[in-house]
């Protein structure tokens, strides 16, 4: 997904959290995902689960 803007009414909160720098290139922005294994939490919650199915 290329980064822009979004409205507040289409943004969700999740309990997910990685530590960035306030404007961070996108290679930086991966790595600290990658570093957070954001992926791997998100499929183990259930909302993750519940998209899956």
């Amino acid at each position: 997904m290329v980064r822009g803007q979004v409205n507040f009414k289409r943004l969700s909160l999740t309990d997910i959290k990685i530590d960035i720098a306030r404007i961070s290139k996108k290679k930086s922005l991966i790595a600290a995902m990658e570093a957070a294994d954001v992926k791997n939490k998100w499929e183990n919650s259930s909302w993750g689960r519940k998209l899956i199915v």
